[in-house]
């Protein structure tokens, strides 16, 4: 594991954004697990800037985001999907059909749906590198980063957890679920 002690989130922002666009540059087709939350709203921001400065190039990257609220649709302002519509998608040309995101509508079988949505993961050939935001509302968020081997089987199940409180501030039906892959 790398460790690395920046001043200022902004100098942490650039330095996780460089290892992320130095990965898709030695591998165009990347394969990034992407997450949600404050931790990482200045690294998207300086991926953004990289794609519209730089020519970052995400056309041919696959994403696989971590969770997403039960119940919530994909265009609800507090669903993580729209979420990273604001602060990444929109900004970056990746392909829509290479986002991946768990679905907060689906009904029934959660288990069942959650082992397919981690076979996508595995007929893309795993998770490259993955980011997390790590950190409570009460202190000082860091952002994490792992890479996994390709072809290496990961088990994921769904887990249901109680939805983050501070998320939720604003919404009339607040989720209290949020359906997760283990990363």
């Amino acid at each position: 594991m790398l460790v690395m002690l920046k001043t200022n989130r902004d100098e942490l922002n650039r330095e996780a954004a460089r290892i992320i666009a130095s990965a898709v540059r030695r591998d165009p087709s990347l394969t990034l697990g992407l997450a949600t939350g404050s931790t990482t709203i200045g690294v998207y921001a300086e991926l953004a800037r990289m794609h519209r400065e730089e020519d970052l190039d995400f056309s041919k990257v696959v994403t696989f985001n971590l969770d997403e609220y039960v119940g919530l649709p994909a265009d609800h302002p507090q669903s993580f999907r729209f979420f990273m519509q604001q602060n990444l998608f929109r900004h970056i040309n990746v392909n829509p059909a290479n986002i991946h995101i768990p679905d907060g509508t689906c009904r029934g079988n959660y288990d069942e749906y959650c082992a397919s949505y981690e076979n996508s993961i595995r007929q893309a050939g795993g998770i490259d590198l993955q980011i997390l935001g790590i950190g409570r509302p009460s202190t000082p968020s860091r952002c994490h980063f792992y890479r996994e081997r390709r072809g290496r089987r990961r088990t994921c199940a769904e887990r249901l957890l109680p939805a983050h409180p501070r998320t939720n501030r604003g919404i009339h039906a607040k989720p209290s679920l949020v359906m997760s892959g283990d990363a």
